[in-house]
C-alpha cells in the first residue's frame, strides 16, 4: 500500500508564513476599490460627453416653432386685384348702430302784447303738447318767461314771472298736472339772439321738455 503524503505549496518560504491570509485579502479589497474608481470615472466621462454641447456626440433638441396663420384676402371685384384685409387691433371693431329719430314734443311759440301778461297762441298746439306730455310720463314741461327792456329791471322781472305763471294756469286748467311743469322768470335778461333787447320778440314765454334738446318749435298763426 503506497502512502501518499501531503503535499504543501510553500508560501513564503518552505514552511509558509502566518500573515498569508491578511496579505490576499488586503490584496483583493484594494483591486476592488480599484476597480470601482475605474468604472465611476469612465461613467462621469461619458455623462461629461453628452452634455456637452461642444463634443460631436451632442443633439440639440429642436425648438417648437409657430407659423402665423394667412391673412386672408379679399376677392376681386369690378376687375380690381385682390388685398389683404388690414390689421385690427382688439376692441376697434364696433357694431354699427343707428340712432332713431329723436320723438320731439309739439312746442309752440308764446308772445305778450307790450307790457301786459295776456298770452297769445294756439289753443289746438296747447292741447297737442299737454297730449303729448300725458303720453310721455318721464317728461316735464319747462315754462320760461321773458320781456323786452323797456322798463325797469325790476319791473321787467315781475312781467316776465306773470307771463309765465299765465301760461302754467292754462296747461293746468287744459288737464296738465303741476307738479310736472317748472316755471322760471328772466326778466329781459336773455334776448332773442339776433335781435334788439327792446323789440317785441322779446315779450315772450319759451316752452320746452327738460332733458330734450334740438326740437323745433312751430310758429302759432
Amino acid at each position: 500500500m503506497t502512502q501518499v503524503d501531503n503535499i504543501r505549496l510553500p508560501l513564503f518560504g518552505e514552511r509558509g508564513s502566518p500573515f498569508a491570509p491578511a496579505f490576499l485579502f488586503v490584496l483583493g479589497l484594494g483591486l476592488g476599490v480599484l476597480d470601482l474608481h475605474c468604472a465611476f470615472r469612465g461613467s462621469g466621462e461619458r455623462a461629461r460627453v453628452v452634455a456637452s454641447p461642444n463634443q460631436p456626440n451632442f443633439i440639440p433638441q429642436p425648438k417648437p416653432t409657430i407659423t402665423p396663420l394667412p391673412v386672408p384676402a379679399v376677392a376681386k371685384q369690378d376687375g380690381l386685384p385682390a388685398r389683404s384685409l388690414p390689421d385690427l387691433k382688439p376692441g376697434t371693431i364696433k357694431a354699427a348702430s343707428r340712432t332713431p329719430a329723436q320723438d320731439c314734443p309739439t312746442l309752440f311759440s308764446v308772445t305778450f302784447a307790450l307790457g301786459k301778461a295776456s298770452p297769445h297762441f294756439d289753443d289746438v298746439a296747447l292741447r297737442a303738447l299737454i297730449g303729448w306730455i300725458n303720453s310721455h310720463p318721464d317728461t316735464n314741461l319747462v315754462v320760461d318767461g321773458h320781456s323786452d327792456s323797456l322798463g325797469s329791471p325790476a319791473f321787467n322781472l315781475s312781467l316776465s314771472q306773470q307771463r309765465a305763471d299765465q301760461m302754467v294756469r292754462r296747461f293746468v286748467a287744459s288737464g296738465l298736472r303741476r307738479e310736472r311743469i317748472t316755471r322760471r322768470a328772466f326778466g329781459n335778461y336773455i334776448p332773442v339772439v339776433g335781435t334788439r333787447e327792446d323789440s317785441a320778440e322779446n315779450r315772450r314765454v319759451v316752452l320746452s321738455v327738460a332733458g330734450m334738446k334740438n326740437c323745433p318749435e312751430s310758429e302759432s298763426p
